[in-house]
């Protein structure tokens, strides 16, 4: 099938109704299921199904004996059709906003490390557009670069990638990112004034989960300096945990300390050790889509965390 008839296909032979059909059969991975979600029987849904198909001239799912599992078509439709969705929620929102000018949702994705800025700006544009409900998901670097992607999410805060891999994402840098070792003031490390990254490696390491953006970073560290990897290793994506780690396991992990443990830093509980290994810095920022009119609100909130951000001198 050509790309023409296949956009003639979308436009004219495919309702509405049938993509809500399909995005429900896609999420339940069960027709039986899905005909349960949303109030239709399954011969309905069934139907609905194959005529879509057979407008389109593809298969958008495999019928397996207790269930069904998506095509790579299936996967690509799924995603655009999410977009659709969320450019109606979009629609509905502005369309609210008339009556009410700080009416909507703003739904982010952000790493943990930078909790604190985040709560911060949050409390910020929440006391400028009370009537805007913000809702925040905290998950891995590749789980926020695929929720942006199917449109989960409006923006994604955190370290930036490699935007070459994502040709459909904007990114913008607010501030570089330092790394460091951070240890509990107790660890062994802690009294020598300067180390080499050799002398650490027998110590238990907190490092990040093996999807994520830092544990990367984290591997290239070792790889520059032709070291072996640290085989004693927690891998821990809750700064809470890490908190209680480091003091119970002696362990160390490589973070900048003044996003994550600057009260604790400045206390004393837990120090900066100074290694020979090299200075990281990771640049840290919005991601959103390029192909997606970002709301009223996403410029907003992106104005508020700049501005807290210069201030923290970041």
């Amino acid at each position: 099938m050509n790309i023409d008839n296949t956009i003639k296909a979308l436009a004219t032979r495919i309702r509405q109704k049938q993509l809500l059909v399909f995005m429900a059969i896609y999420e339940c991975r069960n027709i039986s299921a899905a005909a349960e979600q949303i109030a239709l029987t399954q011969s309905t849904l069934s139907k609905s199904l194959t005529e879509m198909e057979d407008a389109l001239q593809m298969k958008l799912f495999v019928r397996l004996p207790r269930g069904v599992t998506p095509t790579p078509e299936g996967d690509v439709f799924y995603r655009h059709c999410k977009l659709l969705k969320n450019q109606y929620k979009q629609a509905a929102e502005e369309l609210v906003r008339l009556s009410s000018p700080d009416a909507g949702h703003l739904v982010i994705a952000c790493g943990h490390v930078w909790d604190s800025l985040m709560a911060r700006t949050i409390a910020e544009f929440k006391s400028r557009f009370p009537a805007t409900t913000v809702r925040m998901h905290f998950v891995a670097d590749v789980d926020a670069i695929n929720g942006l992607l199917k449109a989960e999410y409006d923006l994604i805060f955190g370290r930036l990638f490699d935007e070459g891999k994502h040709p459909p994402l904007i990114q913008e840098t607010v501030f570089f990112d330092p790394n460091c070792l951070l240890v509990h003031h107790d660890h062994p490390a802690s009294t020598t004034e300067k180390l080499e990254l050799t002398e650490l490696l027998d110590f238990i390491w907190l490092v990040p989960l093996p999807n994520a953006l830092m544990r990367r970073k984290f591997d290239q560290m070792f790889f520059d300096l032709d070291l072996p990897l640290p085989t004693n290793v927690i891998e821990c994506s809750s700064m809470l945990t890490a908190r209680s780690l480091l003091k119970e396991v002696q362990g160390l992990i490589c973070i900048p300390p003044m996003a994550a443990f600057k009260q604790e830093v400045e206390q004393g509980v837990f120090k900066v050790l100074s290694t020979a290994g090299p200075n990281t810095r990771i640049p840290v920022g919005f991601t959103t889509r390029s192909d997606v009119i970002a709301s009223e609100a996403v410029g907003k909130f992106q104005q508020i965390l700049r501005t807290i951000a210069r201030q923290d001198g970041l």
